[in-house]
């Protein structure tokens, strides 16, 4: 079972992909809602099986999805409503999500990498001191290995 640990914000998105979505409102009771933050969003999708993203929108809708499809149509929209469990927060805007991403942290290995990652086509490749003046895709190889 994957066990997500953290979350990064992917940006504002008009997100267009609507289907296996799960949606705090339809299955938290009304009576059991709290004020909607990005925390309780994150503690929320979580623990649904087969989701790696989860978006806000309007201040108190909470999303969790696989996948999701920004169109790119922002119509000069921007997420700029504040959540209504956290008004230091945004939660996205009236149309537009903030969408998240959630990852396990402890998956990666304890120890650094013996050889650089694969160079990636088209992505600029960095000469590596460490990796014998080998190409690579990391910045942060350049100098020692990765960890």
């Amino acid at each position: 079972k994957r066990c997500a640990t953290a979350y990064w914000h992917v940006g504002c998105v008009n997100n267009v992909q609507l289907q296996q979505q799960r949606k705090y409102r339809d299955i938290v009771p009304k009576e059991q809602r709290k004020p909607m933050t990005v925390e309780l969003c994150w503690e929320f999708c979580k623990n649904v099986s087969g989701v790696q993203f989860f978006s806000l929108r309007r201040g108190d809708h909470c999303t969790c999805l696989p996948y999701f499809d920004d169109n790119h149509d922002y119509a000069d929209e921007i997420c700029d409503r504040p959540c209504d469990g956290n008004p230091g927060q945004f939660c996205g805007g009236l149309r537009l999500q903030d969408m998240y991403e959630m990852h396990d942290c402890n998956n990666l290995p304890p120890v650094p990498c013996k050889r650089p990652p694969a160079p990636v086509a088209h992505a600029k490749n960095f000469t590596s001191k460490y990796y014998r003046n080998m190409p690579v895709p990391c910045k942060n190889a350049v100098d020692g290995p990765l960890d």
